[in-house]
Parts: C-alpha cells; structure tokens; sequence
C-alpha cells in the first residue's frame, strides 16, 4: 500500500483540515487574537506536522471539497467555502511539503481566510505569497483537462455521441463545427462552463444533429442548473450577504433569451423554504425578486405562462414587492387577476398598484382598476376611488360609484356632491345613495343644493324621492325647514310635479318623526293653497300621530 492510500493518512488528513477550519473559524470570531486562536494554531501546527512527516502530500480540490486517490477527506455537507474559493480559482491540486511550519503555516492560513482583494484570485494570492512549502496545481477555468486539440472534438465525447461524431467524420460528412470554447464547455468540470452553449451547427448530417439534442438535453436538466445554483450561489461562503454575481448573470441570460424553463428552475429554487437558512441563497433570491428585474420578466411569463406561472404563484410570501413590479408590465388580464388574487389572499395591500392604474389611456384598465380598487376597500382604496370620479367617461365614473357603495369617506363628500349632478341619472342615484346612508349632517347642504337646483322639478320621480329620502334620514332642522317651504308652494308655482314632491315631502316629515316636523305638517294641513291631496295626506299623518287638530 503506498503511502498516500494508507488509512492513516486519510485521517491525518481529516485531522489537519479540520484543525484548518477551526483556526480559520477561530481568527474571523475571535479576530486572529487570544488564548483560544493560539491554541487552535497550535493544534493546526501538530495536524499537519503528522501529515508531513512522511514526506510530501497531494491533495484534490474538487467542487465537494478535499480528495485524495478519490476519496474524499472533507465533509462535503459541511464544505468550507475557502476550499470551494479555490477550486472556482482554478486551484486543483495543493501539495504539502515537510518544514510547512510557523510563519509560513500562518501566512497560509491569513491567505486562506482573508477574503481576496477586488479583482485578484486565489491563484494570484498563492503566487504572491510565495510559501516554499505549500505548491499549488491551477488550470485554466475553461480549460481543464482539455488536452485536445480544438479541432478534434471525438475525444470529449464518449458512448453513442462519439460515435456518431467519428462516424460523421468517417463518412465524408459536413465537418461538426464546434469552437474552442465548445470543446472546453464539453470537458470541463468547472461551474462557470455550465452556463455555456453549444454552437453545433444542426443541419450538418442526422448523426451531428442528434449530438447537439443530446448537448441541449444535458443541459436542460432541473439537476445541472439547481446544481449550479446551489454551489454558485455559496461560492463566496454560505454567510456571504451579497448575491453571486455570476447566479444573476446567469438569470439575465436566460431572461434575454427567452429562456422560460431556465428561469422558471432558477425562481423554483429561490422559491424553496430552505432559502432563508442560507444567507448566500436568500442573497441571491432578493437580487432575482427586485422590481426592475421581475419588471422584466412580463413579457416572458406572457409568452410562456405554463413553466413560469407555477413558479411565480410560488413566489407571493417572498417576493411580494417583485411581484407587484411584475404585474405592471404582464400584459395578460387572465394571469394578471391570478396573481392579483394571490396576492390579496395573502394581505397584500394592491391599492397602490391599481391606483396608479387609474391614470391609464385604456378604458377597459382603468374600469378594472376602479373594480379591483372596490374589492380592496380600506381609506387609501377609497381616497383612489374619489379620483376616479373626476374622469370625463361616464363608464368609469359608474364603476367608480358601484365600488363606492358602502364606502363612505368624508374626503369623499365633495366629490359625491359633484356627482349629484352628473348627466347620467344613474349615477346620480348612486351618489344619493352613498350620501343619504352615510349619516353625515354635513352631506345636508349637498343634498338641499341637488334639491334646489333648477333643474330638479325635471327629474325622475324615482330620483326626487331618493333626495327627499336621503335629507329625511339625516334629520337635520335645516332640513324640516326645506320640506315646510316645499309644503308651502302653490300648485301654480311648481308646475304639474310639485305635487308629487309634496305628497314626498309629507312622507318624509313623517319619517323624521320629531315634535318640529309635526309642527311643519300641522302648518301645512290648514294652508288654503296647499293641494286637497297633500293637505288629506298631512292629516292622515297627523291622524297616526294623534294631532291632527
């Protein structure tokens, strides 16, 4: 048995990088100071003496952490990110040699658990710091393991695809045009040629083409990207608080190119409950939901709403703020409504957004957004709904009336008033509506002005009761006054509908029910000028009441 298969040295190796990330550990808790971080170096000191006592070491860097003759030494669960920091640096071998002690070990250390300056890696850091008795293997990021030429693509492609590929060269057929960055992508294990596509051209021969399938498959795998985000994400360390900018690269460009699968995998992932246990993920999560970039994403989920709409369902108790970004530019009222509903299932205020709506040149939205404002309710949905009554189409004034039912806002007052005179009848009685039931005093002048307005006399009797109504409810004294001075008329003043008013008038003195409202009916019943009808009708009144004398 050689020496680096040896079981011993396997748990040597366990121990001295788990004594490594404890003193790494150590110096970023404790600051590098103390009597518990010289221990930790002591005990760091002792595990790699054992290591090295037999000569030199060679050590794997792999994407899970430490190997040696393919056994891994490190938990890869619990792998340390300064680890995983090299191997994105393109370190893959580290070879510890005997006399690694003291000043040189700390260096070693000091450079392992500093984060790298802007701009240099971890290969550059290991040159700099020149340590004669640690040796690093680096490779070229895109380019590992590519010991074939660029124009010989059979030797990265192994079973059927590689033999297609000969036979297609075999045959005499068009030449599989393949670049060198294809080549690299096709063998590299690094993460970053993961997000690499393959340029075959698809109309060489049948063989070729099912070789570029057989690439795009591989590729469109959930396992590959989920893999990548899970590792990318973290490659800054699970504790890092910014995103990856590498993971939002990777979405943009998958959002540019109309990527829907990619993208609905990528929101899948952040999507995971696991997400806020990982500060590096929930990073990444906050970056992909920020309104500019979900803003982006309605034209996709536009086009493609199978994939996508799943996944932003799933979005709605993480990425509320994104999601109502969302919605100001999917141009899909169906998906739309879906996500407004789960939005509002959750407690998400959507007054805002569809208050903004209102100031839209399409009808149709803007009637949708009075409706959905109604739904809302609350002061701020009521506040929009009043705006909205100041639109010159009568159809969003109606709605806006509808919504308002049951709504009442003292800011709301003035507006209503206005409407008392809007042309369609319609929305008059809705404004009278919403005043009479208020049981505000204050709406008193606003349906006394509709009242005496010229006018008036001209309307239905349908509306001349529901302002006669609507005053007799507030039971105002200026009120009972209005109705004494309407008794008071004489046929010949009022034309052929003053009748009707007063036999209304009547009706509503008798609503009030107070000692002033009968004093105004008694008046009114002993006038010489007032109608018979309405005079027969006061008395009845007054017979009910016990005073018709």
């Amino acid at each position: 048995m050689e020496p680096s298969q040896s079981p011993s040295l396997h748990k040597r190796l366990q121990a001295m990088f788990t004594a490594l990330d404890k003193h790494i550990r150590g110096i970023r808790l404790y600051r590098g100071e103390g009597r518990i971080v010289e221990q930790m170096g002591a005990e760091l000191r002792d595990a790699v003496a054992a290591v090295v006592r037999d000569g030199p070491v060679t050590v794997r860097i792999a994407p899970f952490g430490v190997a040696v003759d393919g056994e891994p030494v490190t938990d890869s669960d619990n792998r340390p990110p300064y680890l995983f920091r090299l191997y994105l640096d393109g370190v893959r071998e580290l070879t510890f040699l005997p006399g690694l002690e003291g000043d040189e070990l700390e260096r070693f250390v000091e450079l392992l658990s500093e984060e790298p300056p802007e701009g240099e890696d971890m290969v550059t850091r290991l040159w700099r710091a020149d340590l004669r008795h640690v040796q690093h293997y680096a490779v070229d990021r895109f380019a590992e393991r590519a010991a074939v030429h660029e124009g010989d693509a059979s030797g990265l492609v192994t079973g059927r695809a590689g033999r297609s590929l000969r036979s297609s060269d075999q045959a005499g057929g068009a030449e599989l045009a393949m670049s060198a960055t294809d080549v690299r992508a096709l063998h590299t294990e690094d993460v970053a040629a993961w997000v690499q596509r393959a340029r075959c051209a698809l109309a060489a021969s049948d063989n070729e083409q099912e070789l570029a399938r057989e690439l795009r498959d591989a590729w469109d795998q959930a396992v590959d990207l989920a893999r990548f985000l899970a590792i990318a994400a973290t490659a800054e360390g699970p504790d890092a608080e910014t995103a990856s900018p590498m993971v939002l690269g990777v979405y943009d460009a998958a959002l540019a190119r109309g990527d829907a699968a990619g993208v609905a995998r990528m929101l899948g992932r952040v999507a995971e409950p696991d997400v806020d246990g990982t500060p590096a993920l929930r990073a990444v999560r906050e970056a992909l939901l920020e309104p500019p970039r979900m803003q982006r994403l309605g034209e996709l989920l536009a086009r493609h709403p199978d994939p996508l709409m799943p996944v932003v369902l799933r979005l709605v108790p993480v990425g509320r703020d994104g999601l109502l970004a969302l919605l100001e530019t999917l141009d899909a009222p169906d998906l739309a409504a879906r996500i407004q509903d789960a939005l509002a299932e959750a407690g998400v205020d959507l007054t805002p957004l569809y208050a903004r709506r209102l100031q839209s040149d399409d009808p149709d939205e803007v009637v949708a957004a009075v409706e959905a404002l109604g739904r809302v309710g609350g002061r701020e949905a009521v506040h929009a709904l009043v705006r909205a009554l100041d639109s010159p189409l009568g159809v969003v004034r109606k709605a806006a009336l509808r919504a308002m039912r049951g709504r009442y806002d003292e800011t709301a007052r003035v507006a209503l008033g206005h409407a008392l005179r809007d042309p369609d009848p319609d929305n008059r009685l809705m404004a009278l509506e919403i005043l009479s039931s208020s049981g505000d005093p204050r709406v008193t002048w606003l349906l006394r002005s509709a009242a005496e307005h010229p006018d008036f006399e001209t309307h239905s009797l349908e509306e001349q009761r529901a302002i006669l109504e609507g005053l007799a409810r507030v039971r105002d004294p200026r009120t009972i006054d209005y109705f004494e001075g309407l008794l008071a008329k004489h046929t010949a003043w009022g034309g052929g509908n003053l009748v009707p008013l007063q036999l209304l008038a009547v009706e509503a003195l008798e609503a009030i029910g107070t000692e002033a409202a009968r004093d105004a009916l008694r008046k009114s019943s002993r006038r010489w000028l007032l109608a018979a009808e309405v005079k027969t009708a006061a008395r009845t009144v007054l017979g009910r009441w016990g005073g018709a004398q």
